[in-house]
C-alpha cells in the first residue's frame, strides 16, 4: 500500500528529528500536502493515526496545510514542516 509507506518514512523522520531535540513525548506534527501529492488531509490522517497508534501515541494533533502551487519542487510530496515535543 502507497500509503502505508509514505506514513512509515514520515513516522521514522518524526523519530529522528524528536531525538536531534533531546527527545520528549511527540505531541503535535505538522505537514504539508503538495498540490500534485494526491492525498487529502482527511485520507492523510486516517492512515497517519492507524500507524501512530503503534509507534507514536494516538493522541497526535495533526496541523496539516494544502500547496496550490502546482511548480514548487515538492509538488508530489508530503513534507513534514516540523513537530512539538512535550519534555519532562
Amino acid at each position: 500500500m502507497h500509503e502505508s509507506s509514505i506514513i512509515h518514512n514520515l513516522i521514522n523522520q518524526i523519530r529522528a528529528l524528536a531525538n536531534q531535540e533531546g527527545g520528549g513525548r511527540i505531541v503535535g506534527v505538522k505537514v504539508r500536502f503538495g498540490a500534485l501529492s494526491g492525498m487529502s488531509p482527511e485520507h492523510f490522517r486516517r492512515h497517519f493515526i492507524a500507524v501512530a497508534d503503534h509507534s507514536i501515541g494516538s493522541d497526535v494533533v495533526l496541523h496539516m496545510e494544502s500547496s496550490q502551487d502546482i511548480y514548487d519542487p515538492n509538488a508530489t510530496a508530503i513534507v513534514l514542516d516540523g513537530i512539538e515535543i512535550e519534555t519532562n
